[in-house]
């Protein structure tokens, strides 16, 4: 009796986990409609994820271009005012590079074109004070040199202005020269024969034969005396700053370094 209670206890247990096809079907369906479900939900999440990872990337990269644009349209300005400044100077350098000549009896004077007339002078000093407002765009190296060229050019119009020939500002400029740095472009001895030089020239230019010249021409004597005695110092000035732009225009694609080094 005991074997017949353990063998129906047993058919129970089985019978307990026993199911039908139809039910094994139907659960069948239920995981499959689960995983599909739970699949679904996942790739729609991670897809979303991975849109706006691609938006964000996508915005982050749109952003980095718009600054590159920015940039680069700006260092264009830069590097065309600069060229502009650049032509300004050359265009200055040209106009005192014009030289002409006297001669009398053998003996020939150069002298700058601009330095036929005290008006011509005057006129070329107006070009400099505009060129002041293009210099910022220039190297920091080529402005100290057109600095002291414009400081020179200015006292000589002071003294080319005034009754007397006397050049009181002219010779406090040579003083203060020995300790420019124009000196080791031009050499010292040009400037300290600069007076001597040019009161020969007036003498020269003075003399019966060479007064009627200048005359007939319309030059101006003082002037005239002061462009001679220039002369080699104003080609000196002017074949550095040609070969200062020069070197410069070889740097001019440097923004970077030019706006660091003039800040």
């Amino acid at each position: 009796m005991a074997e017949n209670l353990q063998n129906k206890a047993v058919e129970q247990a089985v019978n307990y986990f026993q199911v039908t096809e139809f039910q094994f079907i139907c659960l069948c369906i239920l995981i499959l409609a689960l995983w599909f479900v739970g699949t679904y939900y996942l790739q729609s999440r991670l897809q979303k994820n991975v849109m706006k990872d691609l938006a964000l990337q996508k915005e982050e990269i749109e952003k980095r271009l718009r600054s590159i644009d920015y940039k680069n349209d700006y260092y264009k300005k830069i590097i065309d005012k600069r060229i502009n400044a650049y032509e300004k100077l050359n265009e200055l350098i040209l106009d005192l590079h014009k030289f002409s000549s006297l001669s009398n009896k053998g003996k020939k004077k150069v002298y700058p074109l601009r330095f036929a007339s005290i008006a011509n002078v005057e006129e070329l000093f107006e070009k400099i004070g505009d060129f002041h407002k293009s210099e910022i765009w220039i190297s920091f190296s080529t402005v100290g040199i057109i600095h002291q060229y414009v400081d020179l050019l200015a006292t000589i119009v002071t003294d080319l202005r005034s009754n007397d020939d006397n050049f009181i500002v002219l010779k406090d400029y040579i003083e203060d020269c020995k300790y420019s740095a124009l000196e080791k472009y031009t050499g010292k001895n040009k400037f300290d024969d600069l007076i001597s030089n040019i009161e020969e020239n007036l003498e020269w230019l003075r003399n019966k034969n060479m007064s009627a010249i200048v005359e007939e021409r319309k030059l101006d004597y003082k002037s005239l005396a002061v462009g001679m005695a220039l002369n080699e110092i104003i080609k000196s000035i002017n074949n550095i700053l040609i070969e200062k732009y020069m070197d410069d225009f070889k740097e001019l694609h440097k923004i970077d370094d030019f706006l660091d080094f003039n800040q």
